[in-house]
């Protein structure tokens, strides 16, 4: 089983819902991110969703992404490339 189909399994089975094992990897971190940042702080799925985006988030550099801080977090994002021991893009 490839390593992306073994993280959407696992994303899957913590939000309770059914991934395609082929999806793209930022699909999926883009729903956990929304799921995370649109519910509210107090509820257990939004916990759920927060707690499942970081946890596939430390997996992007794995599947070939790389994060690119910007000036703030809002202009920061996940992107193709090679990634340095802490996650971010190598120049």
């Amino acid at each position: 089983m490839k390593l992306t189909a073994i993280v959407a399994a696992t994303v899957a089975s913590l939000l309770n819902y059914s991934t395609p094992a082929a999806a793209n990897p930022m699909d999926i971190y883009n729903s956990l991110n929304v799921a995370c940042r649109g519910g509210s702080g107090d509820s257990i799925e939004t916990q759920k969703a927060c707690k499942a985006r970081n946890e596939y988030a430390k997996q992007l550099p794995k599947l070939g992404y790389c994060w690119r801080d910007g000036q703030s977090n809002a202009d920061s994002y996940w992107q193709r490339g090679r990634a340095k021991r802490d996650g971010s893009c190598r120049k």
